[in-house]
């Protein structure tokens, strides 16, 4: 059990687009193993460049980089903060292998949006005696995943479908 702690990180939204029609016209079985090929390709992403998992929610992946172990110096946030940047990209080179491997399998390929904020947040677990689990709550989750949003706005022939807020930026600057 980790107690709450405040600290400073980067979080990583991700949401496949069009999810809804996809699970309606995917049978049952091929759905799951579906998703979680997209899964495991991008959590490996997410994970080659240090960060970690916050959770898994529908076909959406909540990122952090910088936690549970808080950041003490700008420069260890900076690092967070550049490696969220780099996971994205790596995601974007990865979906295209994984994209030409599922249409081979005769299934539905994969278009999504990410949204990077750096910022305060706290984070700890969360739940009870049956069920606890290490979850991060905040302004910075919440802006994060409004920019994720926001890439449906994107036009359709934008290299990268990513969205870093302002705060980002500086961080990787």
């Amino acid at each position: 059990e980790l107690a709450a702690q405040t600290l400073t990180a980067t979080v990583l939204f991700m949401d496949i687009r069009g999810f809804t029609s996809i699970a309606e016209s995917l049978p049952t079985q091929q759905l799951l193993p579906w998703l979680n090929q997209y899964f495991e390709t991008m959590t490996d992403c997410i994970m080659n460049h240090g960060g970690m998992v916050d959770k898994y929610i529908g076909d959406a992946i909540m990122a952090v980089f910088g936690a549970p172990v808080p950041r003490t110096t700008p420069e260890e946030v900076k690092a967070d903060a550049i490696a969220a940047l780099n996971a994205s990209l790596e995601m974007h080179e990865r979906l295209k292998s994984l994209n030409r491997h599922l249409e081979q399998q005769g299934l539905p390929t994969i278009k999504f949006g990410v949204g990077i904020h750096t910022g305060p947040l706290i984070g700890g677990t969360v739940g009870n005696r049956h069920r606890l689990n290490y979850s991060l709550f905040g302004d910075t989750v919440n802006i994060a995943a409004r920019l994720e949003t926001m890439t449906k706005a994107l036009p359709d022939n934008a290299p990268f479908r990513v969205l870093i807020s302002a705060d980002t930026y500086d961080y990787a600057n």
